[in-house]
């Protein structure tokens, strides 16, 4: 894409009544040099001994048509100018007005077939013409044209005239002088036109056609009454079907980036600026990447800012830096020859530092979080409660500690945590501003806060596309795959270790005489690394307590699961995760090892632990239950669970103005033999339905409920939302109700199917389960 300028004048009229304009071959190369300036890769000065309307024709058209695909072009036409039988012309320097109609001797301002031909992603045309000096210095009363552009060009078209309908174009002549009390910084004898020189004076601010139009009138007004011009000063008129605002004329200004301080504003904005993602596109638009950077400033400002957050000793504040290095190292494990679209590379810069700002908001709004609420979101951590329960006073370090870990678990887990509160000054204009907004931001990090171990798309909750289209119908239109940006924001974020997302073990282990210690956790986080190992990567630190050792062999576990799921997603046929086959097919923990003098074998500590079987068999026995038959009582309850589940999404959309198709549950129970000669019980309803998040994540986990998952409490909170709000009321408490089915089955075979939040059902899935300690197939 390049920004090239043609710029003709026609000056030398020698026809009775027509003033010759000796002052517009100086205009032109004065406006010519400002563009290159400006940043023009080309400003060509037309140039011929006698400007025909033939001359004209086949300038204007040749460079239309030779015009590369995304070219910006400025044709910049300079003279006399009149206005006939609903046509403007341009009046060319061999007219000769006593031969035949005038009219018929100009050139048409008409290029419709040439821009129709041009490979041109825009044109814009800026006519300094409608001259005093034809019949007595002033210009016949007609009209100019109230050309309409054509909604059938296929680009972007634009008409700057330098003044508007029954006007004309004022110039200043050598004579002439600037009045007494005004200065308008030019020497004494110069002759122009007030429109072109307005223009070059005022073009290293210029951007867009609003620009033009504000700041080139502001010069021409004080240029016409600096030099005392009779009648009100001339009026630009623009004309496009485009919006003025964001219809770029000019390259980018390369603003200097405004002083930040030596600290994390100016760290933050290099490293989006400067971003390894950025080589990775073919166009480079710096408007988008001075806008990331400016958006980054900002979250560091957040971040400073915070007081709350400099008590929290969960808090890492490299985390951001650490997420981008990892970042890093992954897109150069991408496909070869994978290309990434402006979008996506801004959102792979941007997003490691949302991330810490998004958390850091989010806790400074909350800062007054009800203790009682805390309190009992805790005691879904029994251990915990316990702990806190039996820490006396002079332990109060502990219980702060504690409270702050539970405060961010407590956090994502709020349904309103990832709804846009615009607050922030937007950056950019138009596409940039709604690609880079907080609305578009916390989709990603939504993504990653609840499925933080899975490839995009397999959360229904979210929205992330396949593909997207940016900016469509313009220059700059591309497309983003959201799905391929949130999985290489997932693999960074899961690589650069957040230490208030490492498993309880943690937490667990503050509070004793051999605590944990915090600060050596933050140390030992950011030490951290991850060595090649074949085609995977292992986690290598020294760890100061087993605790910590233990925690972090349990995160390389979830980064395994992770990467396994990436690489799932990109194997499927057309998936836009495909460029992510090359990243590390697997995490282990090998290299995570005791700093102290433990034995290897014994470095992650010995406790006590309960026998998996045995106590699965105390849950699904008749120890518990005390008959058999109540396991039958279990299947109907999660049934009616799952009815009364989709009767509250259900009732939701329909609320909500999306058209559902007409339900009523049902549970139906029936019994008979396969045709292994084996007795069976089914229990068959027509309810919510499980995917494999809920699979994974409450179905197969004894003690876990669906309504504990955070993408439940956030579909919970808009039920809430309506008045009256939507009733559900869940029959399951406990979550291990599914184990008593072992009681009266030895094999488990599911057909269940998803209903999604848009009320359209999901992928039809056949899970197998031979016992409680085996391995579902699905």
């Amino acid at each position: 894409m390049s920004y090239r300028a043609l710029l003709i004048g026609a000056a030398d009229y020698e026809a009775p009544g027509i003033t010759a304009l000796p002052f517009v071959p100086g205009d032109l190369e004065r406006l010519g040099e400002a563009l290159v300036a400006r940043g023009f890769h080309e400003a060509k000065v037309a140039q011929s001994p006698w400007f025909t309307t033939n001359v004209i024709n086949g300038e204007v058209s040749r460079f239309l048509a030779s015009a590369a695909s995304g070219d910006r072009l400025l044709v910049v036409l300079s003279g006399h100018g009149v206005h006939h039988d609903g046509q403007d012309y341009l009046v060319p320097e061999d007219i000769r007005p006593e031969l035949h109609t005038f009219a018929e001797g100009c050139v048409a301002l008409d290029w419709r077939r040439e821009l129709e031909d041009s490979t041109a992603a825009q044109v814009v045309f800026l006519i300094d013409a409608c001259r005093e000096g034809i019949r007595h210095d002033t210009k016949a009363t007609a009209a100019w044209s109230r050309r309409k552009v054509a909604d059938a060009l296929r680009r972007k078209v634009a008409y700057v005239y330098a003044c508007s309908q029954a006007e004309v174009a004022r110039f200043v002549r050598d004579t002439d002088e600037v009045r007494d009390g005004h200065d308008v910084g030019i020497e004494p004898g110069a002759s122009f036109s007030l429109f072109s020189r307005a223009l070059a004076d005022r073009i290293g601010s210029l951007t867009d056609l609003a620009d033009l139009r504000r700041e080139v009138q502001q010069r021409v007004d004080e240029l016409h009454a600096a030099y005392g011009k009779s009648g009100s000063p001339q009026r630009l008129r623009v004309l496009t079907e485009e919006p003025e605002a964001g219809f770029c004329v000019f390259p980018p200004v390369e603003r200097a980036a405004p002083e930040l301080p030596s600290g994390p504003e100016r760290v933050w904005a290099e490293a989006v600026t400067t971003h390894l993602a950025w080589t990775y596109t073919k166009t480079d638009i710096p408007e988008l990447r001075a806008a990331c950077g400016a958006l980054a400033a900002s979250y560091a400002r957040d971040c400073r800012t915070d007081d709350a957050m400099r008590q929290d000793p969960w808090y890492d504040d490299e985390l951001a830096e650490r997420t981008t290095d990892r970042l890093g190292f992954l897109l150069q494990r991408l496909a070869p020859g994978t290309v990434l679209s402006p979008t996506e590379a801004a959102l792979l810069a941007v997003l490691p530092f949302a991330a810490q700002a998004h958390r850091v908001r989010q806790a400074a709004a909350r800062d007054d979080v009800p203790q009682a609420e805390l309190g009992a979101f805790l005691d879904l951590f029994p251990r915990l409660g316990r702990r806190l329960r039996g820490l006396t006073d002079t332990q109060a370090g502990a219980v702060r500690d504690i409270h702050w870990w539970g405060y961010h678990r407590w956090l994502a887990r709020q349904p309103d945590a990832y709804t846009a509160v615009e607050d922030r000054a937007p950056v950019g204009t138009g596409w940039i501003r709604e690609e880079l907004g907080t609305s578009r931001l916390l989709r990603h990090l939504k993504e990653q806060r609840i499925a933080p171990a899975s490839a995009p798309g397999t959360v229904r909750s979210t929205e992330l596309a396949e593909e997207r289209e940016v900016a469509p119908s313009t220059v700059y239109e591309h497309t983003v795959r959201e799905r391929l940006v949130s999985g290489l924001f997932k693999a960074a974020h899961a690589l650069a270790v957040d230490p208030a997302d490492l498993p309880e073990v943690l937490v667990e282990h503050l509070g004793i005489s051999d605590s944990v210690s915090l600060p050596e956790l933050l140390t030992t986080v950011r030490q951290s690394s991850w060595a090649a190992s074949g085609p995977g990567r292992s986690l290598t630190a020294l760890c100061g307590h087993p605790a910590v050792e233990l925690a972090l062999k349990r995160h390389a576990e979830s980064v395994d699961v992770l990467l396994r799921s990436l690489h799932d997603g990109a194997a499927r046929t057309g998936s836009s995760l495909a460029p992510l086959a090359g990243l590390p097919a697997y995490a282990d923990a090998r290299r995570v090892r005791p700093s102290g003098s433990a034995p290897a074998n014994l470095s992650t500590g010995i406790r006590f632990r309960l026998a998996d079987d045995r106590v699965q068999e105390l849950l699904m026995g008749e120890q518990l239950y005390g008959d058999r038959g109540l396991a039958v009582r279990e299947l109907y309850q999660n049934a009616l669970d799952a009815c009364r589940y989709r009767e509250a999404r259900t009732e939701y959309l329909r609320r909500t103005g999306t058209a559902t198709a007409p339900w009523e549950g049902e549970i139906v129970f029936g019994e008979g033999t396969d045709d292994a000669g084996r007795p069976y019980l089914e229990c068959a309803d027509n309810g919510i339905g499980m995917g494999v998040t809920e699979l994974q994540r409450a179905f197969s986990q004894g003690g876990a409920r669906f309504v504990d998952l955070p993408e439940f409490a956030e579909e919970g909170a808009q039920w809430a939302s309506l008045d009256p709000p939507v009733d559900f009321m869940p029959v399951s408490r406990f979550g291990i109700g599914v184990l008593s089915y072992f009681m009266i089955a030895d094999e488990l075979v599911l057909w269940t199917c998803r209903l999604g939040r848009d009320g359209r059902p999901g992928r039809l899935l056949k899970v197998t389960i031979a016992g409680p300690g085996t391995l579902f197939r699905v």
